[in-house]
């Protein structure tokens, strides 16, 4: 078991965090796949043209 440091301490199972940890990769997963399909019909001259602007600001 783990122990989580913070103002209230509760000890994890290892299958929680595991758990966790899986449901973290595909909520990952499904965020990059959602807006790579939003993105996909992005003018390619227009995103190269926004970076440049961006990269400039900074």
């Amino acid at each position: 078991m783990c122990v989580v440091p913070g103002v209230i301490r509760r000890k994890l199972r290892l299958a929680d965090v595991l758990a966790y940890r899986e449901d973290l990769h595909a909520r990952r997963n499904r965020f990059i796949s959602e807006s790579s399909a939003e993105f996909a019909d992005a003018d390619a001259d227009e995103v190269a043209e926004l970076l440049t602007e961006v990269k400039r600001k900074r």
